[in-house]
């Protein structure tokens, strides 16, 4: 939980040392020193103290009463308000020891031929790490030295498929870390057993960690695995994830896919690495008025973030000597960054960090990492996009420009004043890989194109050169139009041609147009989410209808949408009981409904749909969802297959939607809380409001003019593109 205020004046008052309240509160000491500079809370220097207190108060006697009292090393110290290792210092000069039991090499020898870690051996004689570390060192056992060579792919196979051996023995016999040894097996793709620990049980999770509320490094201990391991079941099993991502100490010794990209395409923009004498930390610091852009790195880095948050401060440009006001803040030092420093880094003579070009950190950067890195140093002038990149070398940039073309096939070009410029139909094909994931704050960076349109551009190549025809001089009436069912050749057209890349909630009515049995179009319409009084007369149940996706093939004619859409729709209002049909067009996609604007639809304005999207690591892949994701019926089917509940037939109304009225009152309250749960750990991100358009359609001319009359909403004029 975070620190309060109250809470640090009141471990003062209590005479409690800095470290004592840092677990007290169950949080870092780094965590207790920012926020005693945050609110000016001072704690007694108890710990430096003189010669002349330790031999008048820590008397033999007293420290023999303490021992008496079963107190333990720490709370001895507490009790005389000196620092643990003042205490342990003059236990030392006095000859009394705290330990239950004393180190024994000879029974250090046993317990590693038994198989025992050190971690387990300092729980045996009750002793630090440190303190296990000091004591081989006195008695001269020299510590094994980790094998640095890779373990094959077909060695590593025989160990852990064929032998079956248990991770900590394969550790043992390769001398190697546990962790290695479950990064080897990752980097040969081979699926973990259960037992090792990446799959513990929500029950024994429940039991340990939940109501024993065991540590997660003795629960490490007790499967045998790595504290990362057991974090990961923690997030899998969805158990307690608040405090897991509230606690300093719990912080991931690792970065998750999305953390990794943000980091790596940050240092290769504005972010950087500060050092010190432990460890390293990342830094995020931009200008006020990308201070949303901030706040969306701190949800995503929040379990690295101490307490202390996003502050607002000026700096001074070394470069302009011209003083700007930024938003700033800083993750705790953590090995995981030190461990990444090279990789962004090298030294020159006088110690000074220089960013360079790694082929390695090139080799891991995804669209997600050019996305961060574009929004970081990217800029748009005409038709053509490019990263600001006049801080690398020449080596550097030849480096960039040849990722961008093995990679990608994305041809880029050095300009004059060393910048990664894309020209033209480059240009098209960086932005259909990094608009998806561009927060709207920069889509001023982007060319007014939408991303159907840049899809289809990115397409065309490929498709004109599989196609058994030629395509140059079709038409529309060319093609033939169906009302068919649903199959996994239009999904898979839908995820190839559709910005969105996937269909969405279950289609009901499937249109297609097909040229010689090739698919070339498609329009799914669904019943809508929530319905809008859009005609005086009538249930919106009965007469509305959602367009709910419609993309084409790269290679159709130019006026194929439309005719499409109008097609379906003229189906709709003459086979079913729909007469008013709305379609969406998203700012996120660079879209104004232009082709509802050719199809003669009324538009009505452009504050409808969610504010706000979420994204959280165990919906959707970690990719972007709405609140309404987790009300849908699908979600509420999961979520009980998840929990072992049955799911009953009867909970569903005709339509396929559940009915909440027959669904017992406990399932839906635990659903609910579920879902309150997921959004309050979700990372927020805010997008712009979506334009609606609506189109009223009869089955004739005199339903058309008895419709028209009906209509219960005044159209607006249409919007046009920025250009």
């Amino acid at each position: 939980m975070p620190i309060t205020q109250d809470d640090l004046r009141k471990c003062v008052e209590e005479g409690m040392t800095m470290i004592g309240a840092a677990k007290h509160l169950n949080v870092s000491k780094s965590s207790i020193q920012r926020s005693c500079r945050k609110w000016g809370v001072s704690f007694d220097r108890i710990g430096k103290v003189s010669q002349e207190y330790l031999e008048k108060v820590v008397t033999p006697e007293r420290i023999y009463d303490c021992l008496d009292r079963k107190l333990t090393l720490e709370e001895a110290a507490a009790d005389f308000k000196i620092h643990r290792t003042t205490f342990a210092r003059r236990l030392s000069k006095l000859g009394i020891s705290f330990r239950k039991v004393k180190f024994d090499p000879v029974e250090y020898a046993l317990l590693k031929k038994q198989g025992l870690l050190d971690t387990e051996i300092r729980e045996v004689f009750g002793m630090s790490s440190s303190g296990l570390n000091n004591a081989k060192n006195i008695h001269n056992i020299k510590k094994e030295k980790r094998n640095f060579e890779n373990i094959s792919e077909e060695d590593i196979k025989k160990m852990y498929l064929v032998d079956k051996l248990p991770i900590q023995d394969i550790s043992e016999k390769t001398n190697k870390s546990v962790t290695n040894i479950y990064e080897i097996l990752k980097s040969y793709k081979i699926l973990l057993r259960r037992q090792d620990g990446i799959n513990i049980s929500k029950d024994d999770l429940l039991k340990d960690y939940i109501a024993d509320k065991m540590s997660l490094d003795l629960l490490a201990l007790k499967y045998r695995t790595t504290t990362d391991a057991v974090k990961l079941s923690i997030i899998r099993h969805n158990l307690d994830t608040d405090n897991l991502y509230a606690l300093q100490g719990a912080s991931l010794n690792h970065f998750n896919s999305l953390q990794e990209q943000l980091i790596y395409g940050s240092l290769l923009g504005d972010g950087c690495l500060e050092t010190s004498h432990v460890n390293a930390s990342f830094n995020v610091a931009h200008c006020l008025a990308q201070k949303d852009y901030v706040l969306y790195k701190y949800q995503i880095l929040r379990n690295f973030v101490s307490e202390c948050g996003i502050s607002e401060g000026a700096r001074l440009d070394e470069r302009t000597l011209k003083e700007y006001y930024h938003c700033i803040f800083d993750t705790v030092q953590r090995r995981v960054f030190t461990d990444i420093l090279p990789l962004f880094y090298h030294f020159d003579e006088d110690k000074k960090k220089i960013k360079y070009i790694n082929d390695e950190v090139l080799n891991k950067l995804d669209e997600r990492g050019l996305s961060f890195w574009f929004m970081d140093d990217g800029w748009k002038s005409g038709n053509q996009l490019g990263i600001s990149t006049e801080c690398f070398t020449d080596p550097d940039l030849n480096k960039i420009v040849s990722y961008f073309k093995n990679k990608w096939d994305i041809q880029a070009v050095i300009d004059t004043g060393r910048r990664i410029v894309f020209k033209k139909i480059n240009a098209f094909l960086f932005q259909s890989l990094i608009s998806p994931h561009i927060i709207p704050l920069f889509s001023y960076k982007l060319l007014p194109l939408s991303h159907q349109k840049i899809i289809k551009e990115k397409e065309y190549k490929e498709d004109y050169r599989t196609l058994p025809f030629n395509p140059d001089n079709l038409k529309v009436s060319d093609f033939d139009f169906n009302h068919e069912s649903f199959s996994k050749e239009i999904n898979d057209f839908i995820k190839k041609y559709e910005w969105l890349g996937s269909v969405g909630t279950q289609v009901k009515w499937c249109f297609t147009y097909r040229y010689k049995e090739k698919l070339a179009g498609v329009v799914l319409i669904n019943e809508p989410n929530s319905f809008s009084k859009l005609l005086k007369e009538g249930d919106p149940q009965n007469y509305e209808a959602l367009i709910q996706r419609g993309c084409s093939a790269s290679w159709t004619p130019k006026n194929m949408g439309s005719s499409l859409i109008m097609l379906s729709l003229r189906w709709m209002a003459h086979y079913t009981s729909k007469k008013v049909f709305v379609g969406y067009s998203d700012p996120k996609a660079s879209e104004v409904g232009t082709i509802y604007q050719a199809c003669n639809f009324d538009y009505l304005g452009n504050n409808f749909g969610t504010k706000h999207l979420y994204i959280h690591p165990t919906i959707k892949d970690g990719s972007y969802f709405s609140k309404q994701t987790l009300y849908r019926t699908s979600t509420l089917k999961k979520w009980c297959q998840y929990e072992g509940i049955l799911f009953e037939k009867e909970w569903l109304k005709e339509n396929g939607f559940k009915d909440l009225t027959k669904i017992p009152t406990k399932i839906k309250e635990d659903w609910h809380d579920w879902i309150k749960k997921i959004i309050r750990e979700s990372i927020l991100i805010k997008i712009p409001l979506k334009g609606k358009y609506c189109l009223v359609l009869g089955k004739n001319k005199t339903d058309q003019k008895i419709l028209n009359k009906l209509k219960n909403y005044e159209p607006k004029e249409y919007p046009k593109r920025d250009t």
